[in-house]
């Protein structure tokens, strides 16, 4: 589908409801395997309405997906930025405790994949805080806590004014668990 109106031509009559409609229709279409569909009506919902929560939460959950499709930094930079609006934006987690708790769950994947562990961990924490029934979080948790501390390179001996270089060795194999997309 097109633009929203074009989508749901009643959103025009009631804009009262248009953050709703925008995201039942975003989750329509994610949910019918249309992302490009998904995403665009998630960034028209979120610009229209920015501090909706659940349009914003929308908007960075799709966001996650993209980086397989269109270059991972942008759009998790960009997916980043959008649960950190929904998660200031969501009354409290008291009151919406599985959305806080989904837009944290997110956020470590999204920090995850920029290598930020302790942020990860953090994020995942919150997500347990806000529902500690969240799975997920718990499983991504207990992995990143697994994991060994990063370590610090060794220091460089000075190079041998008469010895030939010696070659690098050759990059760990990667070959630990990733965690599961939520």
């Amino acid at each position: 589908p097109g633009p929203p109106e074009a989508a749901a031509p009643w959103v025009r009559t009631h804009w009262w409801q248009t953050d709703r409609a925008l995201s039942d229709l975003t989750t329509r279409a994610w949910a019918d395997g249309d992302t490009a569909s998904a995403l665009a009506l998630a960034e028209a919902g979120h610009r229209r309405h920015p501090q909706e929560p659940t349009l914003a939460y929308n908007l960075g959950s799709l966001l996650l997906e993209a980086p397989a499709a269109e270059g991972a930094e942008p759009a998790v930079a960009a997916s980043e930025a959008a649960l950190e609006t929904a998660l200031e934006t969501v009354p409290s987690s008291a009151s919406s405790p599985s959305l806080a708790a989904d837009a944290w769950y997110n956020l470590g994947l999204a920090r995850v994949a920029r290598g930020e562990t302790d942020k990860a961990l953090e994020a995942f924490t919150n997500a347990l805080r806000a529902d500690p029934e969240h799975d997920d979080a718990r499983h991504n948790l207990e992995w990143l806590l697994r994991l060994p501390p990063p370590q610090a390179p060794p220091p460089e001996p000075p190079p041998p004014e008469s010895s030939p270089p010696v070659p690098e060795p050759p990059p760990p194999s990667s070959g630990s668990p990733q965690p599961r997309p939520g």
